[in-house]
């Protein structure tokens, strides 16, 4: 897979994950070739459900700024990736969601992390 720029201006863009609660999703990679014939997306969950972020504390990291800008609670990340889901799982991308630069870097960070680790989470259905 690779990283594909969204309209070309965002790395990263936004999707709602149906399957998970219908939790706002950072796609950060899009298969090229498809698994089964379908084209598969990887990248991170997002909430602000504070429920979920107590219960695994260190599994969660707060963002700068919520990517959406009429939301004006604060959003945390997940900080596990899943790979490798099948897009018809997801919304359409959603056009008025960006992060922030701090935010991308963080995403960045983790990305580099996942990779070095192998620290992925594969939900292929």
């Amino acid at each position: 897979m690779k990283y594909k720029k969204y309209n070309g201006k965002d790395k990263y863009h936004f999707r709602v994950y149906k399957r998970y609660g219908h939790h706002p999703f950072i796609v950060v990679m899009v298969s090229e070739t498809t698994i089964a014939g379908r084209i598969v997306l990887s990248g991170y969950l997002i909430t602000h459900d504070i429920k979920k972020i107590l219960d695994y504390p260190n599994n969660y990291k707060q963002l700068k700024t919520n990517p959406n800008k009429n939301d004006l609670k604060p959003a945390y990340i997940c900080l596990t990736r899943l790979e490798n889901i099948d897009i018809t799982l997801f919304s359409k991308p959603y056009t008025n969601w960006h992060l922030s630069k701090e935010d991308e870097m963080l995403i960045d960070e983790l990305e580099k992390k996942a990779k070095e680790k192998g620290d992925q989470f594969s939900l292929f259905l």
